[in-house]
């Protein structure tokens, strides 16, 4: 008797992990998710709510889930039982685990849109493609930049190359993107923004009429900023900003840092816009609505070397907002050499102004694909 006792317990002890395992095995099964809709059994057991305009959830009469512009608030959905809910982020389907007649309340919230930031740099070339010949010309490249004078570290992503996919509708008008910015604001909060520029020049202007180089008092800013080409008048009445476009520009700082010489490759060029260096304590920055382009902006619009492929080149002079910081009525243009030259801030005869904005960030892009025939269109 004692053998028989004693080999029930060795067969119990044998099975024992085995019944275990089986019965872990069952639990798991028991609790494999189900799409909640192919489980129509269920569906007297489900209360719908529904996000509102106003972001109330408001109970709804129907028992189809709503799947277009909604996602599934798992924080605030629940069921009885402690059963757990999914969502598919690709399909939408929503998943439970029924083991039994479960009754769920699911809360439906309004899907976030992408900002238009995101929607770009979704499409823009990975951070590790340092090879432009690599990359993909109709979208953004990443460049990296150390610290400056007046910024930190930074990561940036711009158009380059001869025909990229950066047009966008602005004022009733085609523009083109530059790229995407870490700028500061009016308060000095960082964010991401969009820098665009007019596609044509709004006519050949003075950078400044009293010959002297700082941007914040001069004739250009003035006219750009709060006089006739702002307000929609005089000889702008017809190219001004609309009410509609002002709405959409972001005050930004401006970097106003200035250099001695012309010959600068683009970091460096990028380096001094962002430094200190100015003619007799000239400002250094400005907050604004309005500027123009920086050296740097058109020089890295060059895949690798300066030629002729640059979607910023127009084949005409174009000022930019950087000032010489050697005399005190110098500023750089760009040349139909392509190079980057100074001039005379007075000089009017012959050198075009294309505005260059930073769009607010919570401004959308509605539709478009960025190309000319269908360009980016902003709400």
């Amino acid at each position: 008797m004692k053998k028989v006792a004693l080999r029930s317990k060795i067969l119990l002890l044998v099975l024992l992990p085995i019944i275990i395992v089986i019965f872990v095995i069952a639990n798991c099964r028991s609790k494999n998710y189900r799409n909640i809709e192919d489980n129509y059994a269920h569906k007297d057991n489900l209360a719908i709510y529904v996000e509102d305009e106003t972001g109330k959830f408001i109970q709804s009469e129907s028992i189809k889930f709503p799947t277009e512009g909604y996602i599934l608030d798992l924080e605030n959905s629940v069921c009885e039982n402690g059963e757990e809910l999914t969502q598919d982020i690709e399909t939408k389907k929503i998943s439970l685990s029924l083991n039994h007649k479960t009754k769920c309340s699911l809360y439906f919230k309004k899907e976030a849109e992408l900002s238009n930031v995101e929607i770009l740099l979704a499409k823009a070339n990975s951070e590790n493609i340092t090879d432009h010949e690599s990359g993909n010309y109709k979208e953004m490249y990443a460049f990296r930049h150390e610290a400056t004078a007046q910024t930190e570290a930074l990561i940036d992503y711009r158009y380059i190359g001869e025909k990229p996919n950066n047009y966008i509708t602005f004022n009733d008008e085609l523009w083109r993107i530059i790229g995407v910015f870490t700028v500061e604001g009016e308060k000095g909060v960082k964010e991401q923004r969009i820098k665009i520029i007019r596609e044509k020049s709004i006519g050949n202007l003075a950078w400044d009429s009293n010959n002297i180089n700082e941007w914040p008092t001069s004739s250009l800013v003035t006219l750009l900023n709060e006089g006739d080409y702002y307000k929609k008048s005089g000889d702008y009445n017809l190219i001004g900003l609309t009410e509609k476009a002002k709405t959409q520009i972001a005050l930004t700082n401006w970097y106003l840092g200035g250099s001695k010489d012309i010959l600068h490759p683009s970091q460096t060029f990028y380096n001094l816009e962002r430094g200190n260096t100015v003619y007799n304590e000239r400002s250094t920055n400005m907050i604004a609505k309005i500027g123009l382009m920086y050296p740097s902006d058109y020089l890295y619009s060059y895949p690798d070397v300066i030629d002729t492929t640059s979607w910023l080149f127009n084949y005409a002079f174009q000022w930019t907002i950087t000032p010489q910081s050697l005399y005190p009525s110098i500023a750089f243009y760009i040349h139909t050499s392509h190079s980057i030259q100074n001039a005379n801030v007075s000089s009017s005869s012959n050198i075009g102004v294309r505005p260059c904005v930073y769009l607010r960030s919570n401004i959308e892009i509605i539709s478009g694909i960025g190309t000319e025939s269908d360009p980016y269109i902003l709400k």
